[in-house]
Parts: C-alpha cells; structure tokens; sequence
C-alpha cells in the first residue's frame, strides 16, 4: 500500500467502521487539503480526520462539521436536498416528485 493513500484508506475504514457514507461532493477538496497542511480541512484547531468530535457531531447533528461523513444516506439527501429535519424516509415516487416539483 503506499503511504500517500493511508488516509483515505483510513477515512474509508472509519466511515465502515460506523456504518457512516462518505460524501463524493466532498472527498477531492478534503484529500487535498489534508495531504497538504495535515490536519482537518474544516477547522485547523482539530489536528486530524477523523476528529474525535465527530462522532458527537455525527450523531447529533446527522454530518460531521466538514460534511464528509453522513450518518447514513436518507439524513445526506434529506438535509442537502429536500430541506427537512428530522430526516423520514420517502418512497421512491415521493423523493422523485419532491426533487422534480421542490
């Protein structure tokens, strides 16, 4: 394995772990920024990624503060794309006509 992709392989392992997603909107500008300044691209206060508060940020919030990790699928399209908190499940007609018609 060479040693320029242990992070991301790292962010990979974390999210499984946790049964969180990986947003791809993200994932470039994040690789970049960390690879060149070395800590989480976000908030330079927090010294990696994943940053021990994410996890709390995850849970309470459905994201992390850098919107790299999602708590799981629904929570990223009911927050980034319908407008809604809490997050609820749509059937697939209802999120068709809800990104269709707003």
């Amino acid at each position: 394995m060479a040693k320029k992709h242990t992070h991301e392989i790292g962010l990979i392992v974390f999210a499984k772990k946790h049964g969180y997603i990986i947003t791809p909107l993200g994932w470039a500008k994040h690789i970049k920024v960390y690879n060149e300044h070395g800590h989480c691209p976000c908030d330079f206060e927090r010294p990696n990624c994943p940053c021990p508060e994410a996890r709390g940020e995850i849970h309470d919030v459905g994201h992390c503060k850098c919107s790299l990790f999602w708590r799981n699928y629904d929570t990223y399209l009911a927050q980034c794309y319908l407008d809604e908190w809490p997050p609820r499940i749509l059937s697939d007609d209802e999120l068709i006509d809800k990104i269709v018609h707003g």
